[in-house]
C-alpha cells in the first residue's frame, strides 16, 4: 500500500538533494573562478614585473640579474620558473628554478597574454602565463622605430599547489555541509510533513468514531486545511444522506410494526377464542371467519400501500415514459371507486379541458389519480359532489371535507396522520397523500393542497410537471370544457 507520507517525502528529498547539488556546483565553481582569476592577477602581475626587466644589452637580451635574486626563481625546483625564449623558439634565458628541463612555450598575440596549465617533467604541476615582449634592437637612448623592434616570447610559470589544496578544501566543506544540510532538511520534513498531515488524521480519527448508531455526527471543519474542505463537507453530505435513510428505514420499520401489532393482536385472539369455544352453528362460524377476513384484508391493504410507498421512495429510480391518456385514465380510476363513491352517496363532477395526454409512466400515474380519488370517496361528506378538474397541465379533486381546518393541512402529507372526527375507516392508514405526493415528485411533478375555510372545501392539485406548477397559476383558461356528472 502507497504511504502518501512517504511520497511526500521521498519527492522533497529527491528535490531537496538536487537543489542543493545545483546550488553548491554553481557556489564551487563561482568560487574556483574567483580564486583562479585572483591567481591570475598576481601570475600577471609577476610576468610584467620580469618583462620590465628584459633588456638589450650590446645586442644580447637577457633579464637583468634581479629576477635571479628572486627567492622563487633563484634555486632549483623553486616555486616560480620563467622562461625567455627568441621568435623562433630558440631559448634566450631560464630561471635557475626550472633547471634543464624543456618546455614549449604556448603560442599567443601581442596584446592578450595566453593562460595555461603545464605539467613539468618532474611532476610539478604550474599555472603558467605566456606573452610577447617587444625589444627594442638599438643601443639604449638611440630612438627606435618600429622596424628595430624584436619580439621575444616571454613564459612565467608559479605552483598551483595552494590553488589545488584551496580548492579541494572548499569542495571537502561543500560536501560535509551539503551532507548536514540534507540531513537537516530530511528531519524537517518528516517533522513538516507529519505535523501537515496531521489534520487528516485528526479527520480519520473522527470517521472511525461514526458507526449506525451516531450518523447525526458531522466532521468538524473547523481548523481544516482548505484542501480537505471538499472532502469534509462531501463526507458531511453523505452522512447526511445516510442519516434521512436510516431515519427513514428506522419510522418505516416502527410504523409498520405499531400498524400490524394490531389486526395481528385481533386475529390472535379470535382464533384463541374460537379454540376455545367453538362456534355453535353455521351463522357463528360464517360470523367469526368474515371477522378474521377482514383483519385479513386489513393487513393485506396495509402491505400493498406500504410496498407502493417504498417503489415510489428508491432512489435513481427514472420511471419509464410513455404516451399516457390522461383522460382515460381518470375514467378507469373512477370505475375503480364507484362502488366506494355509492356507498357514501358520493358524486363526480368531472370538467376535462380537451384530450389531455402526457409523456410519463401509467402506473406511477395511476396510482397518484386513484389515493386522490380514494382520498375523496373515503373521507368526503356523505352525500356531496366531488369536483374534477382536468387540464393540460393539472388535475384540481375538490370536496367538501367535514372536521378539517387550515391548521391541519401541514399534516396531511404525513405518513400515518389521521383526523379522528373525518378518518374512521380501520382500513385506511394515512399514508395514501403521503404515497402519492412522493410519487408526483418522482414524475417530476408535485402535489399541492389548498383548503376555503368559508365553504369547508378541500382541493388537492396535481401538478404534472414543475413548469406547469410555476406558470399555470397565472394563467386564465379559455379553453371551453365540458362537464360530466358520475356517481
Amino acid at each position: 500500500m502507497k504511504s502518501l507520507r512517504a511520497a511526500l517525502t521521498i519527492r522533497l528529498l529527491l528535490g531537496g538533494v538536487l537543489l542543493l547539488g545545483v546550488a553548491g556546483a554553481s557556489f564551487q565553481w563561482r568560487l574556483k573562478k574567483a580564486l583562479v582569476a585572483e591567481f591570475d592577477t598576481s601570475l600577471l602581475v609577476t610576468a610584467h614585473s620580469l618583462e620590465a626587466l628584459v633588456e638589450n644589452e650590446n645586442g644580447k637580451i637577457r633579464v637583468e640579474s634581479q629576477a635571479e635574486e628572486m627567492p622563487e626563481f633563484g634555486h632549483r625546483g623553486g616555486a616560480s620558473i620563467f622562461l625567455l625564449e627568441r621568435a623562433d623558439s630558440i631559448e634566450i634565458q631560464r630561471s635557475s628554478s626550472l633547471g634543464d628541463m624543456h618546455l614549449d612555450i604556448p603560442p599567443s598575440s601581442s596584446d592578450i597574454p595566453t593562460f595555461s596549465e603545464l605539467t613539468l617533467p618532474d611532476g610539478r604541476s604550474m599555472r603558467c602565463v605566456s606573452l610577447i615582449v617587444d625589444i627594442d634592437s638599438e643601443e639604449h637612448g638611440e630612438k627606435s622605430d618600429s622596424a628595430s623592434i624584436i619580439p621575444v616570447k616571454l613564459l612565467v610559470g608559479r605552483e598551483n599547489r595552494s590553488l589545488d589544496h584551496t580548492l579541494q578544501e572548499i569542495g571537502n566543506a561543500s560536501l560535509i555541509m551539503g551532507v548536514i544540510t540534507l540531513g537537516a532538511l530530511a528531519v524537517l520534513l518528516l517533522w513538516g510533513i507529519r505535523r501537515g498531515l496531521s489534520p487528516l488524521g485528526k479527520l480519520v480519527e473522527q470517521i472511525e468514531k461514526i458507526d449506525g448508531r451516531s450518523l447525526s455526527t458531522r466532521l468538524n471543519a473547523g481548523r481544516t486545511p482548505s484542501e480537505l474542505l471538499p472532502v469534509v463537507d462531501r463526507l458531511n453530505e453523505l452522512l447526511a444522506r445516510l442519516e434521512r435513510v436510516f431515519e427513514r428505514e428506522k419510522r418505516f420499520t416502527a410504523d409498520v410494526s405499531h400498524e400490524l401489532r394490531t389486526p395481528i393482536a385481533e386475529l390472535r385472539a379470535l382464533a384463541e377464542v374460537n379454540l376455545l369455544t367453538p362456534p355453535a352453528g353455521i351463522h357463528e362460524a360464517t360470523a367469526c371467519w368474515s371477522e378474521a377476513q377482514a383483519i385479513v384484508l386489513r393487513m393485506e391493504s396495509l402491505s400493498i400501500h406500504l410496498l407502493e410507498l417504498a417503489r415510489a421512495e428508491q432512489a435513481g429510480s427514472a420511471p419509464g415514459g410513455e404516451s399516457v391518456d390522461v383522460n382515460a385514465l381518470l375514467d378507469r380510476t373512477l370505475e375503480r371507486h364507484a362502488d366506494a363513491a355509492v356507498v357514501r352517496d358520493v358524486t363526480f363532477t368531472i370538467r376535462a379541458c380537451g384530450a389531455v395526454t402526457r409523456e410519463s409512466d401509467p402506473v406511477i400515474m395511476e396510482l397518484i389519480f386513484s389515493n386522490l380519488i380514494g382520498n375523496v370517496t373515503h373521507h368526503a361528506v356523505a352525500g356531496s359532489t366531488c369536483l374534477i378538474e382536468l387540464e393540460q397541465g393539472l388535475l384540481k379533486v375538490s370536496n367538501a371535507a367535514a372536521g378539517l381546518s387550515a391548521e391541519d393541512l401541514p399534516q396531511l402529507f404525513d405518513r400515518y396522520w389521521k383526523n379522528d372526527r373525518s378518518r374512521s375507516d380501520s382500513r385506511r392508514h394515512g399514508i395514501g397523500l403521503t404515497l402519492a405526493r412522493e410519487a408526483a415528485s418522482l414524475l417530476g411533478g408535485s402535489l399541492e393542497v389548498e383548503f376555503n375555510p368559508l365553504s369547508s372545501t378541500i382541493t388537492f392539485i396535481h401538478y404534472f410537471d414543475q413548469k406547469a406548477a410555476d406558470h399555470i397559476d397565472g394563467i386564465k383558461d379559455t379553453i371551453s370544457c365540458q362537464s360530466t356528472v358520475k356517481s
